[in-house]
């Protein structure tokens, strides 16, 4: 069941170097969530909330800059936006290699273009008790001076820094879901 080709990462295809078609993949995402928490809410269901981890940390981030009716946002994974992971990080080399061919490795012209998918450009519309960032200390995708610059951004919401990489911080006991869950529950019990 594994999408992704052989050489290349989880989620990197949705980052490209043709920089139209990455943010209309971010916009598909967000018309996807809204269309999803209105289905829910037109069932009767009052708490709903946006939790995302790495590229769906992302999508959660810019969905609380867009609606402040969720019951939380749980941004794991995930920083201020996709220029560092591309520009600063192993896993953006395929990428580098693509926007330097059309004329885009520019850090100043991609973080331009990419302003709408990057939620450390905008104040979240979640009040800040209903945020949580989850973030691990040793992550060399999701840099930590990326989420610090999220976090600052955000007038300093919750946020956890565990001892874990990008990939443990989901997948290991302790790690972003034993953090994530209890604030959900509380966020959802306040409402």
């Amino acid at each position: 069941m594994e999408r992704t080709p052989r050489g290349s990462y989880s989620g990197e295809l949705v980052v490209s170097a043709d920089v139209h078609l990455t943010v209309e993949a971010f916009r598909q995402g967000v018309v996807d969530l809204i269309g999803t928490a209105d289905w829910l809410r037109a069932r009767g269901h009052r708490r709903v909330g946006v939790m995302g981890y790495s590229l769906g940390g992302y999508l959660a981030g810019i969905m609380a800059a867009v609606r402040g009716d969720w019951t939380f946002a749980v941004l794991g994974g995930a920083g201020d936006g996709a220029v560092s992971p591309i520009l600063d990080t192993p896993l953006g080399k395929n990428i580098r290699e693509d926007l330097q061919a059309c004329g885009m490795l520019d850090r100043d012209k991609l973080t331009r273009a990419w302003r709408i998918i990057s939620p450390g450009a905008f104040k979240p519309r979640v009040p800040k008790d209903r945020i949580l960032l989850v973030a691990g200390r040793y992550d060399r995708i999701m840099l930590p001076q990326s989420v610090r610059r999220l976090w600052n951004a955000w007038d300093r919401p919750t946020l956890h820094w565990l001892k874990r990489s990008h990939y443990t911080l989901l997948a290991t006991n302790g790690g972003l879901l034993a953090h994530a869950i209890p604030f959900m529950r509380r966020a959802s019990d306040q409402s």
